[in-house]
Order: C-alpha cells, then structure tokens, then sequence
C-alpha cells in the first residue's frame, strides 16, 4: 500500500512538458530580470579593470549615461537566447537519465547505482547547453559593455564598440573574430 501524502515519482513520462517549459521559461525569466542588472554591474566592473569603481558608483553612471534601461543592456539576447537553451537542457538530462536507467535496469545494476544515470544526464545536458549557452553570454557582455571607456596598457583610452542588437553584435563579432570570438 502506498505511503498518504507522498507523491509519486516524477518522471518525463508523466509530466504535462508544456506546464514543465512554460512554467519553467516564466520562472527563469522572473529571476533573470530580477537579477540581471547585477551581471552588468559585474561585467562593468571586470572591463574597468582598476578596481576604482564600486557598485553603487558603477549604477550612478550607468543611470546617467543611458537610463535605469542602461542595467538591462543585453538583457533581451539573454532571455531570446537562453529559452531554447533552457528547453534543451531539460529534454536532454530527462532523456538521457530515462534511457540511462532502462540500461541500469538491463544490465540488473540496483536501484542505489541509478545515480550514474542521473550524472550522465546531467553531465551530457550541460555539455550541450554550454555549446549553446557561451556564444549567448558572450554575445549579451558585449552588449552589456558598449560604448565604455576603458584605458589601454599604454595608457590610452578607448571605447568599446556598440552594437543595434544581438544579431547585430553577433554577425559583428565572428565577422571581425570568426566564430571562435564566440567562445
């Protein structure tokens, strides 16, 4: 008989995958843009490079330069980009895990062993998000820096370039960098 109150495990087979996606899509994308001016700051900070300038600092002059849209620059490439990526890890670690289990299971492996499947899921959706995923981060911390000025080893200073968009900034990117520019 099984246990009141405990639900039954969770497996790609019985979930509802449009509630799973579009549940998933609206929560990552809430904690996206709740988050997301703090990965500009970040980046800001990365590219000034001298240490001088604080968070705050950093915002005041973002805000004065562009507007408090300014915290927001690239942050629609990420959200474009990173849906299919999400939707992509997610099939694969639930396939992977379920087709790993099926060979636990024929190769009478006990159930304390369905751990490697869980970490072959794991493992083989990251590393096909990652080869996604780079080129979107690449892409939005480009944006993210435009039109900065930053001081060369020589003393000099220059300004990044800008970009109209993330399709923009990509074409722009491999075609003065080639593709491994986004990586």
């Amino acid at each position: 008989m099984p246990a009141v109150g405990v639900p039954k495990e969770v497996t790609w087979n019985n979930i509802d995958k449009y509630k799973f996606f579009v549940t998933g899509a609206g929560m990552f994308s809430g904690v996206t843009c709740a988050l997301y001016p703090l990965s500009v700051i970040k980046t800001r900070q990365m590219v000034d490079g001298s240490g001088r300038l604080g968070g705050i600092a950093i915002v005041r002059d973002i805000v004065k330069q562009r507007g408090i849209l300014g915290l927001y620059q690239g942050f629609g490439t990420i959200v474009v980009g990173t849906l299919p990526i999400r939707m992509v890890y997610l099939s694969t670690l639930e396939v992977v895990k379920v087709r790993a289990r099926g060979m636990c299971e024929r190769l009478e492996l006990p159930p304390m062993a369905y751990g490697i499947a869980d970490a072959a899921g794991g493992a083989t959706a990251s590393m096909c998000s990652q080869v996604l995923g780079v080129p979107i981060d690449i892409i939005s911390q480009r944006q993210m820096v435009q039109g900065v000025s930053i001081k060369g080893a020589d003393g000099g200073a220059t300004t990044l370039q800008g970009y109209r968009n993330g399709w923009h900034a990509a074409r722009t990117i491999v075609a003065s960098e080639g593709i491994r520019g986004l990586y």
